[in-house]
């Protein structure tokens, strides 16, 4: 039976606990990249958003959150925030797994 010390000084993990930790972290930043990928959308747009953000602008394209929200949705879909998506979970276990 393969055995790793679980680095806080307590009894080694098992491979059966390790998976299920793995397993756990895994779906935890599947949930949270889904939750966070149309903030990131929308935060960005207002960053390269060149126009001045006021209540009483009619050039601004994005006003507020939920203005943003629904504009992004009706005119390119619901899908944009996941343009991107694949790259970032190929790129997150790399980083996430490092020397501490």
């Amino acid at each position: 039976m393969v055995q790793v010390s679980s680095g806080d000084g307590k009894e080694p993990k098992n491979r059966a606990r390790m998976v299920m930790d793995a397993t756990a972290g895994a779906i935890a930043g599947c949930v949270a990249r889904f939750i966070t990928g149309p903030l990131d959308v929308i935060k960005i747009r207002f960053q390269v958003q060149l126009e001045p953000i006021s209540g009483s602008s009619q050039l601004s394209k994005y006003k507020g959150f939920g203005q943003a929200l629904t504009t992004i949705a009706r005119e390119e879909g619901i899908q944009v925030s996941a343009q991107g998506a694949t790259t970032l979970r190929l790129q997150r276990p790399p980083h996430d797994h490092g020397p501490s």
